[in-house]
């Protein structure tokens, strides 16, 4: 993944809705680029709250490294 502006809002709202896709390889990987975004936003937050409780157990492990980040911040 390259660079994504974290402000481009365009992007991040892709990014989230795909955080609902029904393939885990596409949820996990929207967890990761958001871990490396780091949007300021609440809606993604909430979003990856949701992801934290995913079923499957590597989507719900990128989306709690993300949050673990957000709060450090």
């Amino acid at each position: 993944v390259g660079s994504v502006d974290p402000n481009d809002l365009s992007v991040v709202s892709v990014l989230v809705e795909a955080l609902q896709h029904k393939d885990a390889k596409v949820r996990k990987l929207a967890a990761e680029v958001l871990l490396t975004v780091q949007p300021r936003d609440e809606a993604v937050l909430e979003a990856l709250q949701v992801t934290a409780r995913d079923m499957d157990a590597a989507v719900r492990k990128a989306a709690e490294a993300a949050l673990t980040k957000f709060k450090k911040k």
